[in-house]
């Protein structure tokens, strides 16, 4: 093997590993968005390693043909690659000048304008050099006499793009200083520098083989080549800098995240906390001891919209809230929040013996907090009274709940319809009454209840919700044991599945 065709193969080897390199890069490209912003330059040093392998192979078919005609041909097709060659680093270099100025927060757009010119006029060129290498013998036949003169349009036209693009680099660096790391310094003339080392290199070749003699390239090997190999490490650092750059993103990146996520996770562990503070849990043991109920409150996230509470309001009156607040975490907790500040309100001001005159009021108070935000709760609400257990109930908005009547043995829904909270400022509001027997029983219920779906995708729906609470209220005799049969036959039908909404029951045996 001649030395000439040993560098054409290790050239064409260099060109293969920077287009390996652009795929592992292409991949942590595809992996971090943010990093696709470095695409285009590591496109156009792809593309100088398909020239560089291509002009490598092509110059080992011609040396390796015995054929007089294809190893013309191939020689042409060789020189017309080192055409395109140079066509994609002036690209690159360009590209990067731009960058320069975009990193530096300079006005681009009359530079990119200027730039889009230039680089057409000089592609134009480089086609034009490619048909007259392809098609004319002007600066490939060593035998003609004119080739001494005409031949050297070939390395001057490099040369004079090499200076020009030296010039514009170096004036561009010097004017923006100060304003670029040292790193992106050392990156970009390293590209520059590593890509006029082939430049020169293959002045040099064509200068002996017109000169002095073709032979010596095939003794010592292409010059041509040996200058690429520069050229292809420099770009190999480059992607490795590129490399690390994306790296160092990604992990500050995944820092930032992380640090993001440990504030967010404090933040919604201090309002569970808030929100389990403001459950009833301390007074439900106390309403407890006066009736006979029992609560199951379940949020799909940490915190929740499910709202419930209950109050005594004299010494034979007890207050039952349950509801559900629009949306899911902590918007809705926040709605939940309000509502119990301002059911405590009126309370306190002695307005909630009327059931419909407190909604009333209480809806006027929260739609003027909540308006515009297309926020809203729905509730329900029973007042007990504990002498004769009768009941006045009202429902605003809130789904039907079920009650048990020991009597009839059978469960019927309780309806009552009122605008939900928040929406219409002066809407009225209206109460029922139940008149009840010992041993009846009352399910109050969030909607996420009904929409508990199975891993098949079905809902339990109000009719199978029904089906459970007959069944439990008959084989059971007190609150506590109805809603654990209710919670087994959920949890039965459910089978482990992932819930979407909060999940809020109440039962309360009279």
């Amino acid at each position: 093997m001649n030395v000439e065709l040993a560098s054409y193969i290790v050239g064409a080897s260099f060109g293969l590993f920077l287009c390996v390199q652009y795929i592992v890069f292409y991949f942590i490209l595809v992996a971090n968005s943010d990093a696709k912003k470095n695409k285009s330059d590591v496109v156009y040093i792809a593309l100088i390693g398909v020239s560089i392998m291509a002009y490598g192979i092509l110059g080992s078919i011609q040396m390796l043909s015995t054929d007089p005609y294809i190893t013309a041909v191939f020689y042409r097709l060789k020189l017309s690659a080192g055409v395109i060659l140079l066509s994609f680093y002036v690209l690159l270099l360009r590209y990067i000048l731009i960058l320069i100025k975009d990193m530096t927060f300079v006005e681009t757009d009359e530079y990119k304008e200027s730039t889009k010119k230039y680089l057409l006029l000089m592609l134009g060129i480089c086609a034009a050099f490619i048909v007259l290498i392809i098609f004319t013998d002007l600066v490939i036949d060593l035998e003609t006499a004119t080739y001494r003169l005409t031949g050297l349009i070939y390395p001057a036209f490099f040369v004079i793009v090499a200076v020009i693009e030296y010039i514009e680099f170096y004036r561009l660096l010097r004017k923006e200083e100060g304003k670029i790391t040292l790193m992106n310094r050392f990156r970009f003339k390293t590209i520059l520098w590593t890509g006029i080392v082939p430049v020169i290199f293959a002045l040099v070749e064509i200068l002996i083989r017109m000169f002095i003699s073709p032979d010596v390239t095939t003794k010592f090997g292409s010059f041509f080549m040996y200058g690429i190999f520069f050229l292809s490490l420099g770009l190999s650092l480059n992607l490795m800098f590129e490399y690390m750059s994306v790296m160092t993103r990604m992990s500050e990146s995944n820092r930032k995240l992380s640090d993001l996520n440990k504030r967010i996770l404090d933040e919604v562990r201090t309002a569970q906390s808030l929100q389990f503070s403001l459950l009833p849990i301390d007074k439900q043991r106390e309403i407890q001891k006066l009736l006979d109920m029992e609560i199951s409150y379940m949020p799909m996230q940490s915190v929740g919209g499910d709202y419930y509470d209950f109050y005594q309001i004299d010494n034979n009156k007890l207050l039952m809230i349950l509801g559900d607040a629009s949306g899911h975490g902590i918007y809705a907790a926040m709605i939940w929040a309000m509502l119990k500040v301002e059911v405590e309100e009126i309370i306190e001001e002695n307005q909630i013996s009327d059931l419909a005159q407190a909604f009333t009021l209480l809806n006027k108070r929260i739609t003027r907090i909540l308006e515009n935000t297309y926020s809203y709760a729905t509730l329900f609400s029973c007042l007990i009274n504990l002498d004769d257990h009768n009941l006045t109930y009202i429902s605003a908005g809130h789904t039907d709940q079920f009650y048990y009547s020991k009597q009839d043995d059978s469960v019927v829904k309780i309806r009552n319809r009122n605008p939900i909270i928040g929406t219409f400022k002066n809407a009225k509001y209206s109460a029922d009454g139940i008149s009840n027997h010992p041993g009846d029983a009352i399910l109050l219920f969030t909607d996420g209840v009904i929409e508990g779906i199975n891993p098949e995708g079905m809902q339990i729906g109000e009719r199978r919700l029904e089906d459970m609470f007959l069944d439990a209220c008959q084989n059971a005799d007190n609150a506590s044991l109805i809603l654990n049969n209710m919670l087994s036959s959920i949890e039965e039908f459910c089978e482990g599945t992932i819930q979407h909404d909060d999940r809020t029951m109440m039962v309360i045996k009279l």
